[in-house]
């Protein structure tokens, strides 16, 4: 049995490095046949069309030797639990958008007299959003 080759930490080490290879593989695959048009961000892969079905094809043959190697040294999945995204990098944004207040502008230069009154009210309504979803992912 192949799995017997490895003692558990290196089985461990080795399922590691696999699963980051294997995510970043994946973000490949989604990023060759999906361009992300978001509001204030557009991301995408410049690769020219031509050569796409190649490194498609080359990074799904690359999963094929991780979902072997995971059979063969019976690697354990992991669960990632992304509920963590909603709260500690909600907190890090909310403290972002105070900073984005009109008054917190000056920093930048002379705010306009009508910018609080047009900027602020949303900026407190998204960091009240952000509040409540990580409220209600705590929950």
């Amino acid at each position: 049995m192949t799995r017997d080759l490895l003692n558990p930490h290196q089985r461990l080490a080795l399922a590691i490095t696999l699963r980051q290879v294997e995510r970043t593989l994946r973000s490949v695959l989604h990023d060759l046949v999906n361009e992300e048009q978001a509001i204030l961000y557009r991301s995408k892969i410049t690769l020219p069309e031509e050569k796409r079905p190649e490194v498609k094809q080359l990074v799904e043959t690359a999963l094929e030797q991780i979902a072997w190697l995971a059979q063969a040294f019976e690697l354990p999945p992991e669960i990632i639990d992304n509920t963590a995204i909603l709260r500690g990098p909600l907190a890090l944004l909310r403290s972002d958008l105070h900073d984005a207040h009109a008054g917190k502008l000056r920093r930048f230069g002379d705010v306009d007299p009508d910018l609080e009154a047009e900027l602020d009210p949303t900026i407190d309504t998204l960091i009240e959003l952000l509040q409540e979803i990580t409220l209600v992912a705590q929950s």
